[in-house]
């Protein structure tokens, strides 16, 4: 009961104090990761819209480049990886894809991966 209470009243502390100026970013970042994990772990409801959507790009690139693009495009933590390996700086990523197919298909995958600006 005891560990309760002590838990209890961090929480109220906590509360109290996480509008404070020098407090405040550090909370931010704290829930912007938190956020940016819990996204990857649960599966995007939307998700399933992303396969019709590559399958609309057959006529602007090779088949082997969409059968590339499908294979690592299963799930939101494949994508994610996809997006992190290839899409940050399509002109330096090393890949089967060329700048164009990647350019297609991470414009077609953006609304699906955490987007970080640090």
């Amino acid at each position: 009961m005891k560990k309760f209470v002590v838990l209890i009243l961090i929480i109220i502390a906590f509360m109290e104090v996480r509008d404070h100026p020098t407090i405040a970013p550090y909370v931010d970042s704290i829930k912007r990761t938190i956020l940016d994990r819990a996204m990857l772990t649960v599966e995007i409801s939307k998700f399933s819209e992303l396969a019709p959507k590559l399958n609309a790009l057959t006529g602007k690139m090779l088949s082997h480049e969409l059968e590339y693009a499908t294979s690592h495009l299963k799930t939101a933590k494949d994508t994610q990886l996809f997006w992190d390996q290839n899409c940050q700086d399509i002109a330096l990523a090393p890949s089967v894809l060329t700048a164009y197919a990647k350019k297609e298909i991470c414009a077609v995958i953006a609304p699906y991966v955490s987007i970080h600006t640090d």
